[in-house]
């Protein structure tokens, strides 16, 4: 398991050492850990047994005080750095609470969920204040039917949030939410999950987050992969990355991107692996810089239904579509004002869906809009707008001075 490095080892013996005593109540099954000074290097333990909670290097509890029948957990530090290192082993439904208060703070959680048939629903929410902060979630599920709930939301001051989401052999309906509301410093996300379940239902949702890169890796025959991924940037420039890759009988990918005012650097990209549909839905809308943008269906499945919309503002901004099936598309691709670089690659036949068509939308300025298509039953639309425009493609050129 991968580990956190310690803030200021002396700064947090020093602080605990001087700290008051924390005040430590269970009300209604949910045990509470309040340090109004701030300053906690902690350690909890959360079962093996159920309901279990042992705590250690908490100010005023001895080391090992154990309290029975819990069914939460709440921790509520004040201003000062804080390093709270939570291990968490239950084979039912669990809430745990964070929130550090101001200053640094390094939060580290080992979630395991051993095997059940019952249904269980894990929540985790963490709450770093302002100040430089560094959360590790490292997160195992043996249970046939889990829930998960994590949650991050930041003050203000850089972040660092790695997340390990593990499935494992024997689950059957995996859910998970993964919520990251951050500031607007630098921020930098990476998010693993790695899922053996037959059902996956999986919703990343990130706010103001610079940097964001997420795996899915979903490689062994199931029946169902469904993926949503909404993520807006801040004001800055803004790198964000998504890649699936899926073995299901059935796809689901719906993305909604929002950039921000400075240079945004998209990419989102999926796998599949065996001969099964692919249903995915783009809004995507990358403010006013110089942006860039690459979408990419790879991989053998047996065809792509494709709708929404790709909006790049202003800016010389530069995109690719790249699909590798028979795609069926209503899709819009507007590149807006500026100078645009639009290039969509169709390895397949490419069909209207639903009265929809495919288009490309050069807007105000020079733009360069190329179409391919390897075979025919083409439904498609090149408007190079206002500007010398060149057009390539098949299907209907308009506004376009050179073309073909």
């Amino acid at each position: 398991m991968k580990t956190i490095n310690s803030l200021r080892v002396a700064t947090l013996l020093a602080l605990a050492a001087s700290s008051a005593s924390a005040d430590v109540s269970v009300v209604n099954g949910t045990l509470t850990i309040s340090d109004a000074v701030g300053g906690l290097n902690s350690k909890i333990i959360v079962g093996p047994d159920p309901g279990m909670v042992s705590l250690y290097q908490v100010p005023g509890a001895a080391d090992g005080e154990t309290y029975m029948g819990i069914r939460a957990l709440r921790v509520l530090s004040g201003a000062g750095p804080d390093q709270i290192d939570l291990e968490i082993e239950q084979v039912s439904s669990f809430d745990v609470l964070v929130d550090t208060g101001a200053g640094e703070s390094a939060i580290q959680v080992k979630w395991i969920v051993p095997p059940t048939v019952a249904r269980v629903v894990p929540r985790l929410d963490l709450r770093p204040g302002a100040g430089a902060k560094r959360v590790f979630f490292d997160f195992d599920s043996f249970a046939s039917n889990v829930d998960l709930n994590w949650s991050v939301a930041a003050g203000a001051g850089s972040a660092e949030i790695i997340g390990e989401i593990e499935f494992k052999e024997g689950s059957v309906d995996a859910t998970a939410t993964l919520a990251m509301g951050l500031s607007s410093a630098a921020d930098k996300v990476d998010l693993l999950v790695d899922s053996m379940a037959q059902n996956l239902r999986l919703d990343v949702i990130g706010r103001g987050t610079d940097l964001i890169n997420t795996k899915v890796i979903a490689d062994r025959p199931s029946n169902l992969v469904d993926v949503g991924y909404d993520i807006q940037g801040d004001a800055r420039s803004n790198l964000i990355g998504f890649d699936l890759i899926s073995a299901a009988r059935n796809v689901v990918v719906d993305h909604a991107i929002r950039g921000g005012a400075g240079a945004d650097e998209v990419k989102l990209g999926m796998t599949q692996i065996v001969r099964a549909p692919v249903r995915s839905s783009l809004q995507v809308g990358l403010g006013q810089s110089n942006d860039k943008l690459e979408i990419l269906y790879g991989g053998v499945a047996s065809s792509l239904t494709v709708s929404g919309g790709v909006t790049l503002d202003g800016g010389n901004d530069q995109m690719v579509f790249i699909s590798d099936y028979a795609t069926a598309a209503a899709l819009n691709l507007h590149g807006n004002d500026g100078f645009d670089i639009m290039k969509a690659e169709i390895k397949g036949p490419l069909s209207g869906w639903r009265s929809g068509v495919m288009q490309l939308l050069g807007g105000i300025g020079n733009d360069e809009l190329i179409l391919g298509v390897q075979r025919g039953g083409m439904e498609s639309i090149i408007d190079g707008g206002p500007g010398i425009d060149i057009g390539f493609g098949p299907g209907r050129i308009v506004n376009c001075e050179i073309i073909n």
